[in-house]
């Protein structure tokens, strides 16, 4: 049998604690220790019987609340007691589920330690790789194409993971000479068309600026010559005629690969290295 230590009458009537406890017991079938004055008042006071009353209907059925027939004041009066007994049963409530659920379990509190988060998957973002594919004028001079603004590739233009990639290598220059094995799969494959024929450079040459591309047959119509490093990222893109071009360009030491692709398809792959000048050379 539990007790109630507390106010059971406020002002001529139950207060609102003692209200929210035998509402409590009411619906739980509960016995609840209650002063003897206090019951009898509850069976002669007709508002406080009818408080109760409201208040354990209204819990057990939320949407369907009782109506009675008395006067407008009276029903103003319990519609102001109906909704403060019913805020404080709410409070009463959620303060006991804190006390067993969390005060109580103390493992609750072991659920969310910094530890628990380790094993989280983490997302792998991958960024997709796009390159600029727009020609640059150039001009013919001695049979060599010297394209304008040196056939760099805009800085606008380039791929923000290429231009992570080129950062990296240039910090860790060893990274610039490993090979690219996609690339090197079409090195020496009979590509599409089978008609184009290189010269110069030989794969795996070594060498310095600057370099003579040449091939066997002359373009009628120009065609795209694009310098990439062991990345695979575009650094130069030029349009060329004729049957050689002469690139003078800056290239850090390390592999490259050099790409001929007409309108509609890739031509030819091949690849070459720079050396470091001879100055240089001591300090890598």
């Amino acid at each position: 049998m539990e007790s109630m230590p507390m106010q059971m009458l406020e002002n001529g009537h139950l207060s609102d604690e003692a209200s929210a406890v035998l509402v409590e017991s009411l619906r739980h079938r509960k016995k609840v220790d209650v002063p003897a004055d206090v019951l009898n008042h509850v069976e002669t006071c007709k508002e406080c019987k009818d408080k109760i009353i409201d208040v354990v209907t209204f819990l057990r059925h939320p949407h369907a609340a009782p109506i009675r027939v008395t006067p407008v004041k009276t029903k103003i009066q319990r519609s102001w007691y109906f909704s403060k007994v019913a805020a404080v049963f709410a409070v009463f409530a959620l303060l006991i589920s804190v006390y067993f659920f969390v005060i109580k379990n103390p493992s609750f509190f072991g659920r969310f330690t910094s530890d628990s988060f380790d094993d989280i998957p983490q997302e792998e973002v991958i960024q997709s790789e796009t390159t600029d594919s727009t020609g640059i004028k150039s001009s013919k001079e001695e049979g060599t194409i010297r394209p304008e603004a040196n056939g760099r590739v805009p800085a606008a233009a380039a791929d923000a993971n290429g231009s992570q990639r080129q950062k990296t290598t240039a910090q860790l220059p060893a990274l610039r000479y490993q090979v690219n094995p996609n690339l090197e799969n079409m090195i020496g494959s009979r590509l599409r068309s089978g008609l184009f024929e290189a010269l110069t450079p030989k794969n795996n040459s070594v060498l310095t600026i600057p370099i003579q591309f040449s091939w066997k047959k002359e373009f009628l119509t120009p065609h795209t010559l694009k310098i990439v490093n062991n990345m695979n990222d575009l650094l130069y893109q030029f349009a060329v005629k004729g049957n050689s071009f002469e690139f003078t360009g800056n290239l850090q030491p390390g592999l490259y690969y050099w790409k001929i692709e007409s309108q509609n398809e890739l031509l030819y792959v091949g690849k070459f290295f720079i050396k470091l000048p001879p100055a240089a050379r001591g300090s890598f």
